[in-house]
């Protein structure tokens, strides 16, 4: 089944803005380090950012894609899910080293 678009992806959309422009302004604001497949991986759904990520997101897009958002989302596609095995990405919480995994769910 169809995956839901996710908030950064229906964000891009609504403002006709590239991923690679939309890495671009995240890297000014961030300083030196390249977004670019940060934001395909988000923007696909293949990766769920940490919440220092959504905190940046939030704040590039002036509040437009909020950290709720992207958690209403993940709800959202494990509903649309009915092949029993979705496959979601969050952050590892008990670090909070804000590093990206990869969480094999089986329903």
């Amino acid at each position: 089944m169809k995956r839901i678009p996710t908030p950064l992806a229906v964000y891009l959309s609504q403002q006709n803005l590239t991923q690679t422009q939309f890495a671009r302004d995240l890297a000014q604001r961030r300083g030196f380090r390249s977004w670019q497949s940060h934001v395909s991986r988000w923007a696909t759904g293949i990766s769920f950012p940490s919440r220092n990520s959504q905190l940046e997101i939030a704040m590039v897009t002036n509040g437009r894609v909020l950290p709720v958002d992207w958690i209403k989302w993940r709800d959202n596609n494990q509903h649309h899910e009915n092949n029993g095995q979705p496959i979601l990405t969050n952050t590892d919480m008990s670090t909070n080293t804000g590093h990206e995994m990869e969480i094999e769910c089986h329903g």
